[in-house]
């Protein structure tokens, strides 16, 4: 998994949440033979062909479902999608069928709702709504290259961020000068123990928030050429980095991520999958995580020409679907001494709630 910095900086842990939202284009049907009558089988049917873009809705689940992150040191932080984030991706399809995310766009007109619940940080506690004022593009891996938004909140005026060449320039209204830093430090300003404007840290919060999204999108790269497999070996078990010398208090010396296909036989519409970490060190990023999350209500739709025009995990039909998380753990461990471990109490983030993901082609 790859991130814009190498450390987990507290509140930063939500970041790094494994969600598998552009895992759902590698999964294709590979035909569903349904004849046990004595018939001669259908030919196996040929896989939709994957189209090098898609368009894009993360929104909400049925019943408006909030995603919701109770962080150390922080506060409770609810997530709502209101009318969703939209845009687009451009894909690479190799002749394998694999795929491989290029770049990404976050259309103007995209909102979301944001709201913190914190006795560490009472200054900004509230309510933000992060308007999508010039698209935001980004290629995978980093930070955006371009765009600009406003995070309008309880705190007072609205707060613009603009995407420059080497970071972000923050706009506060009475504030003769922007604001510029680097993107990391921006989003260092949230937990900094220095004299911060609320507005500023505020707005250093609902950008991380988007920089939370964006990781939607790139944390699915190690299971994008996996997820046709698990239907036909479910349940895929990978062992997890190992302690080598004592584990964090509680915790195995070497977990596990288990990924289980909850259908039956080929996949279909309606489908499901779980990944399930149980004490999953990951030693390059420090963490440690437990619990699990779903991929729920599969969606597929291919035309007459075999292209995959419609794929995601999301309510349909009156059934709910998409990308839940219960009870889903991230710890930061520490190491005290050589080969000793123990997590740090004040960065520990635990996850519940979802949203849904559709991809449709444009």
């Amino acid at each position: 998994m790859t991130h814009t910095s190498n450390k987990a900086f507290g509140w930063r842990m939500l970041l790094m949440i494994p969600v598998a939202v552009m895992a759902v284009l590698s999964i294709v049907a590979t035909g569903h033979d349904d004849s046990d009558n004595g018939e001669l089988p259908d030919p196996p049917e040929i896989p939709a062909t994957i189209l090098p873009s898609y368009n894009y809705e993360i929104g909400s689940q049925v019943g408006d479902l909030t995603l919701n992150a109770s962080v150390s040191g922080i506060g409770s932080i609810d997530v709502a999608f209101g009318d969703t984030l939209r845009g687009s991706i451009n894909l690479d399809v190799s002749g394998a069928g694999e795929v491989t995310l290029l770049n990404y766009v976050t259309d103007a007109g995209s909102t979301l709702a944001v709201t913190l619940e914190s006795i560490a940080l009472p200054e900004i506690d509230g309510t933000y709504t992060i308007n999508v004022t010039e698209a935001l593009s980004s290629t995978i891996f980093d930070p955006p290259t371009s765009g600009a938004f406003e995070v309008v909140s309880s705190l007072g005026p609205s707060v613009s961020v603009s995407i420059t060449g080497t970071g972000v320039s923050v706009t506060i209204p009475g504030n003769p000068v922007p604001f510029e830093y680097t993107w990391d430090e921006f989003m260092d300003l949230v937990d900094s123990e220095d004299p911060i404007q609320p507005e500023l840290r505020a707005a250093a919060l609902a950008t991380g928030i988007l920089e939370f999204v964006y990781e939607f999108f790139l944390n699915a790269a190690d299971v994008l050429d996996e997820l046709e497999v698990i239907v036909a070996t479910s349940p895929v078990v990978e062992e997890c980095d190992m302690f080598m010398g004592s584990p964090p208090e509680g915790a195995l010396a070497q977990g596990e991520a288990v990924v289980t296909y909850l259908g039956t036989g080929d996949l279909f519409p309606g489908d499901s999958f779980e990944w399930n970490f149980t004490d999953c060190w990951f030693e390059d990023f420090d963490e440690l995580r437990n619990g699990f999350f779903q991929l729920s209500n599969y969606i597929e739709e291919v035309d007459a020409d075999n292209n995959l025009t419609r794929i995601g995990f999301a309510p349909s039909g009156g059934t709910n679907g998409g990308i839940s998380f219960f009870g889903y753990r991230i710890e930061e461990t520490v190491e005290l001494t050589l080969g000793v471990y123990q997590i740090d109490p004040l960065n520990v983030v635990v996850v519940n709630g979802g949203f849904s993901v559709l991809f449709t082609a444009p």
